[in-house]
């Protein structure tokens, strides 16, 4: 039996390879405290998938449904209704802008917001995203991008925006109304992706 085998004992090649993805659901759709904490010891074992090396990698993260109590609050805040959160046509934004491209472009962000408001969506609030810089490698650190999020209000949610700059031909993968674009590209930051 060769050592990558003995890594992944009790597991069949074709198992491990696809360990990279897991799931926790409720059977009733009600969101737990538990299934987050279950996601997290699995990524924990997960570290292998993430390039780590050293305490460092690509990094892992959990995708969970809009906290929609904590963004009822920060409506409420923004002196909004903080019932927007519970409705189908609320949306979020979670941009990660490199750093350097603020400094470089000092109306960045404001240039990000035209171009949601241009594509018809509504912008309730804005704010820095919460991080825990301090748990980030070193590394990790040196190039930390800002994280931002949008708390937006689409017209239709079941008709998304179009680009504008792409008439009746929806997104780059071709999907009809999609309005998803690149930071980098919809913002003037040069993409590493060409776009």
């Amino acid at each position: 039996m060769n050592s990558h085998w003995n890594i992944f004992k009790g597991y069949l090649p074709s198992e491990h390879d696809g360990c990279a993805i897991i799931c926790y659901g409720n059977k009733v759709g009600r969101p737990t405290h538990g299934n987050l904490q279950r996601t997290i010891e699995a990524l924990v074992k997960m570290g292998h998938r993430a390039g780590e090396i050293n305490g460092e990698g690509d990094g892992c993260g959990v995708l969970t449904d809009i906290p929609r109590l904590l963004w009822r609050e920060a409506l409420e805040e923004a002196g909004h209704s903080g019932d927007l959160a519970e409705s189908v046509s609320f949306a979020l934004a979670h941009l990660l802008v490199p750093r350097e491209a603020l400094t470089e472009q000092s109306q960045l962000l404001e240039n990000i917001l035209q171009r949601f408001a241009g594509r018809g969506l509504e912008i309730l609030t804005e704010r820095p995203g919460p991080v825990r810089s301090e748990a980030l490698s070193a590394n990790a650190r040196r190039s930390e991008p800002f994280f931002w999020q949008i708390a937006l209000r689409c017209p239709d949610p079941k008709k998304p925006p179009r680009d504008p700059r792409r008439p009746g031909r929806g997104d780059r993968a071709g999907n009809p109304g999609a309005c998803c674009l690149p930071v980098r590209a919809c913002c003037g930051v040069q993409s590493p992706w060409g776009t």
